[in-house]
């Protein structure tokens, strides 16, 4: 526990967002943007059982056998990697977080991870799964276990620098962990693996029930990886000494590394579906990564470009009619969630930019 020895007060202005001083004193706020974050993603809140998924058994069953492979291998991994994301909340990023306003935000997250992996088991429900074959994936298929084996490496990063004797040791070791968490996990493999989820929808009219539970764990996606780059570049700014280059070659390596990963998962996945080969999602997926990365002002991928346009149409939450229209009257994207957020956010440091940490994607 973040307990201060009887009668030491924290000033506010002494207040980190890791490896500070002990408080549990939320007011006065110091990090009023990250609680504005927490706030509003808050009152946009959805329950999977609100989505219709009448169609998706049949449908499912319905699905050509290239495109059911790919629906499973798919399902597998973001069942089995959601519960990783949650561990890992809880269990070892948690700890790092001294400022109340980074503790309420991870555990929102948290609480968005399990609800997402209840719309898993929802799905898996109506569609009748083989259970024991889909949620046992990780186990016996090499690419799936692979990537969950890599993120409990950087686990074991983010727990083991919590016991460096230097300070700007340790902040490195959870800067490395923690951008795996949100360049890596959060924002390619669930981001885009969620955004071609929506192909059985888009190539065949089939599984929309399901496609609509993607699009909304996706919008949560988006959020956590664009929140979390923000996290760490306020971390940077609040400790320049940490960034170094052999810190950018750290997170360079390690965004190689998970996409050589991804790419061994879509060729094990993406088979001849299409309009949709490995080779274009792994074009999709490095254009995400020169994105994410120049946030943090790292050029890498710099030649890479949009390959799948129909995703963009496909995920747009801006439907005609939908369940919230009747649940939340203003129920918005991540794209403008955050719309008066631009003043409550700490001035960039040098190379890098860090307006809204939803918008800037």
């Amino acid at each position: 526990m973040h307990l201060p020895e009887f009668g030491q007060h924290v000033l506010m202005k002494d207040r980190r967002l890791v490896m500070g001083p002990p408080t549990q004193a939320l007011l006065p706020m110091k990090y009023k943007w990250l609680y504005n974050i927490f706030d509003k993603a808050n009152n946009n809140f959805w329950l999977p059982r609100q989505i219709g998924m009448q169609d998706d058994k049949y449908e499912y069953t319905q699905l050509p056998p290239n495109a059911a492979h790919f629906y499973d291998y798919l399902f597998s991994m973001l069942t089995t990697m959601d519960l990783v994301v949650t561990d890992a909340l809880e269990a070892t990023i948690m700890p790092w977080a001294t400022a109340p306003e980074f503790r309420s935000w991870l555990a929102l997250q948290g609480y968005q991870e399990a609800i997402h992996s209840d719309s898993y088991t929802l799905i898996a429900q109506e569609i009748a799964a083989d259970e024991d074959r889909l949620f046992g994936m990780y186990l016996t298929e090499r690419p799936i276990y692979d990537k969950i084996a890599m993120a409990a490496r950087y686990n074991e990063r983010i727990e083991q620098a919590l016991y460096c004797t230097n300070d700007e040791e340790a902040l490195r070791g959870f800067i490395v962990g923690y951008a795996f968490w949100a360049i890596m996990l959060e924002g390619i493999w669930f981001f885009l693996g969620l955004s071609i989820g929506g192909y059985p929808v888009a190539q065949y009219g089939k599984m929309r029930g399901t496609g609509d539970q993607f699009n909304y764990i996706r919008r949560d996606e988006n959020l956590h990886y664009h929140t979390g780059i923000s996290i760490i570049q306020n971390i940077i700014s609040e400790n320049p000494g940490i960034w170094t280059s052999d810190l950018v070659e750290e997170i360079k390596g390690m965004v190689e590394e998970g996409l050589d990963l991804e790419k061994r998962f879509a060729e094990a996945a993406l088979v001849e579906l299409p309009g949709l080969s490995s080779a274009s999602y792994m074009q999709e997926c490095r254009y995400q990564a020169m994105v994410i990365l120049r946030r943090l002002g790292i050029d890498m991928y710099t030649d890479s470009a949009q390959t799948l346009k129909w995703l963009t149409a496909l995920v747009d939450l801006r439907k005609e009619k939908n369940f919230f229209e009747t649940h939340v009257d203003e129920y918005q994207t991540g794209v403008n969630l955050f719309e008066d957020a631009d003043e409550q956010i700490p001035a960039s440091p040098d190379g890098m930019d860090w307006d809204d940490p939803v918008r800037g994607g």
